[in-house]
């Protein structure tokens, strides 16, 4: 497989960072966008509820078990919570 080399390559990191960010939005939730999101600089974390759809029963049976929501509950505090 051949590099691409981008017009971002040739400015700096956070050109390349937005390039990145951009390119993960086009693509559906998944493996494939969690890595174009760590290339952009992001932090992410993947949960896969095997059997389950999209905000579907199963998905939140699987998001409220006790290790989940404690993950999910550890990550938006750490990124969206007000720092006092």
């Amino acid at each position: 497989m051949t590099e691409r080399i981008l017009p971002a390559d040739l400015y700096d990191l956070d050109a390349k960072a937005a390039l990145a960010l951009d390119e993960a939005r086009d693509m559906p939730a998944g493996p494939e966008r969690t890595e174009a999101l760590k290339k952009a600089g992001m932090e992410t974390e993947l949960l896969i509820f095997k059997g389950a759809g999209h905000y579907d029963q199963e998905f939140r049976t699987q998001i409220t078990a006790t290790e989940n929501r404690d993950k999910t509950v550890k990550f938006f505090d750490k990124h969206l919570k007000t720092k006092s």
